[in-house]
């Protein structure tokens, strides 16, 4: 019987037979091509199907007729037009790579248009240069790669090449140029300088961007790694603001790596601002050096519905603002570590901001970072971290493990807003309080001294704080006092845990007790005061044996939270009788005894306190008069 081949099969055999007869150079152009910048003697070498004479033969090149394209007998494309007829015209197939040889290429206007699974190779940085073309007026802003109407799905990657923006002399410039802009899933830049870029006519340009297809809801696996971002073209007209590395929000998995952003100047004839990196994936290993002016940031996002970013291992130095978060929207899974920031004079290392109404922020992890002064910033405020938000917003963070260091004398190493931290008596619209903070432990500056919030008025983060002081006499020892009116920290109040040890040979430390107390400053009477808890007694020969809440001076709206300390009565002086519970003074004062203490001065004592404003205890506790006006006292 005769054999009969499928369609297919056949199809497939008698490629299989021209591909082994005819020469391998045929298929250059279905696969790599490469572009010369320069022409022979000038003339540009463009017509692949005509003759075995073209363009250029005459002066001494034969090129052999459907192989023009190779490594050999390249494109060549000294200007504009012949560029553009090339990439346009001619490079027609979709999964190409296409080397531009070394040299400066001409752009066109228009910019390059890339197709899907395009692969545009250079010859190194600074050796291949695209170039837009001079004095050309542009309609609404182009991309030198990428142009104005890309509209690939995936697959396109850039690399080992330099692109000259060259904004400074082009004419009619109505928006911006872009350097590469890159669309749809597995794109890459690579290996790509970029300068001259810029923005005009209060609009933002983006120098590297990566973002999903037109009319897709997302796009993966995009990379944006070992760039260079740098020398922004002087245009006089800071109206305008640039963003250097750009990965959308929508793009899931993106990730920005390796890339080097330097030496840019807002303000003056360089950008009115500029954001090394827009921080909405995964940005990893950049470093951002001198970015400076009135607005330069580092790493920055101002996106809604952010999720599942991660800011880790970058050098940010010498930056007005290091590593700066405004989502306006929830967000989550906002995870910043292992960040090296010194910001310059007057700027902060790490700020999250959140501004509108009803805006959340949970799982947010600050850890591991180190934050301190450039080296220039020695004589203005610089803050190590700050938190800010406005309205009924809320943050929910964990910070751990990281140093915050301000600069010069009033430098704070951390600033929370007075009146979006948790205090005692929140009322209840306030509720959950704005800031969260889940863990703070392991936060310290280089001087290993409690972190500057610049007031002792204002929440202290922190497990707990310790006040190592040694007692000169029996008496009462003012810890913490609330001085004005209402319930926020700014006004008196405060609250917390306080744990009480007192040293009872060279290396033990024996509990006291411990208490919660609230302290609200402006009492208007005795139910104002606050209160005191007894969580847990002394046990054995305590050098602490009460605690009381008063005021000895209600006119001056100050209240107390006190310890005594020795073994007399405690009680002598006190004229009114306000107590916890309703037994007398000296059955509560007297229910344990009062054990004889070694001498005061011998021991030290330390007080741990722990919860919200408790950074008010900040000094040694002082020896104060034992008459109170109004007290609360509680045995210990």
């Amino acid at each position: 019987m005769k054999k009969i081949i499928p369609h297919t099969s056949l199809i497939g055999a008698i490629l299989t037979a021209c591909a082994l007869v005819l020469s391998p150079n045929l298929f250059a152009l279905e696969n790599d091509v490469w572009i010369s910048p320069y022409g022979i003697d000038g003339d540009a070498v463009t017509n692949v199907m005509t003759s075995d004479f073209v363009y250029g033969a005459q002066h001494g090149v034969l090129y052999p007729s459907n192989i023009v394209g190779t490594a050999t007998y390249p494109f060549r494309c000294p200007d504009a037009t012949t560029l553009n007829y090339v990439m346009t015209s001619v490079l027609t197939n979709a999964c190409m790579t296409i080397h531009f040889m070394a040299g400066t290429f001409e752009v066109p206007s228009s910019g390059l248009t890339p197709l899907d699974g395009w692969k545009l190779r250079g010859a190194g940085i600074d050796n291949t240069i695209l170039q837009l073309i001079a004095g050309t007026p542009l309609n609404g802003g182009t991309a030198v790669v990428g142009g104005n109407n890309e509209k690939t799905t995936a697959g396109v990657e850039v690399s080992d090449l330099t692109i000259d923006c060259n904004m400074q002399n082009e004419t009619g410039v109505s928006n911006n140029v872009y350097a590469v802009f890159v669309q749809g899933s597995q794109t890459r830049i690579s290996r790509v300088k970029a300068i001259n870029w810029g923005a005009a006519n209060n609009n933002e340009a983006y120098v590297l961007v990566a973002t999903p297809a037109i009319g897709s809801p997302t796009a993966t696996n995009c990379v944006i790694e070992d760039c260079i971002v740098t020398q922004p073209a002087l245009t006089n007209d800071n109206t305008a603001g640039v963003t250097g590395i750009y990965m959308t929000p929508n793009l899931r998995g993106g990730i920005i790596r390796n890339n080097f952003i330097n030496n840019i100047q807002t303000g003056g004839t360089g950008p009115g601002f500029f954001r090394g990196i827009r921080g909405n994936n995964n940005v990893r290993d950049n470093y951002l050096y001198d970015l400076t002016g009135p607005q330069a940031a580092g790493i920055f996002e101002n996106e809604s519905g952010l999720r599942d970013v991660l800011i880790d291992g970058n050098v940010i130095d010498n930056v007005s603002q290091g590593i700066s978060y405004m989502p306006g929207q929830p967000n989550t899974n906002i995870t910043i570590k292992n960040n090296v920031v010194r910001p310059s004079e007057g700027g902060t290392g790490i700020s999250y901001d959140l501004q509108n109404s009803g805006a959340v922020a949970t799982n947010l992890l600050i850890d591991g970072n180190v934050v301190s002064p450039s080296y220039v910033a020695t004589n203005t405020t610089a803050l190590g971290l700050a938190f800010y938000d406005y309205g009924y917003v809320n943050i929910y963070a964990t910070v751990k493990n990281n140093i915050f260091q301000g600069s010069g004398p009033n430098g704070l190493d951390i600033l929370f807003p007075a009146g979006e931290t948790p205090n005692w008596d929140q009322p209840t619209d306030r509720f959950p309080y704005p800031l969260q903070l889940n863990t703070w432990e392991g936060n310290v500056n280089f001087a290993g001294t409690e972190l500057n919030e610049g007031t002792d008025v204002n929440w202290q983060p922190g497990d707990e704080d310790n006040v190592v002081f040694t007692a000169t006499a029996d008496g009462w020892y003012r810890l913490i006092s609330g001085c004005g009116s209402g319930s926020l920290p700014a006004m008196g109040a405060c609250s917390g845990t306080i744990t009480v040890e007192a040293d009872m040979s060279d290396t033990t430390n024996i509990t006291d007790a411990e208490f919660s107390f609230a302290v609200n400053g402006l009492a208007a009477s005795t139910n104002d005061l606050g209160g005191i808890t007894l969580i847990r007694n002394a046990t054995w020969q305590p050098q602490v044996t009460a605690a009381r809440i008063g005021a000895d001076n209600p006119a001056d709206g100050c209240v107390y939270l006190d310890i005594y300390v020795g073994n007399s009565s405690p009680m002598a002086g006190i004229v009114k009788d306000i107590y916890i519970g309703n037994a007398s003074a000296s059955s509560r004062l007297g229910k344990n005894g009062y054990v004889a203490n070694a001498a005061p001065s011998t021991r030290f004592i330390r007080v741990k306190s722990k919860g919200h404003f408790r950074g008010r205890l900040l000094n040694p506790p002082v020896l104060v008069p034992a008459t109170l006006d109004l007290s609360i006292v509680t045995d210990l």
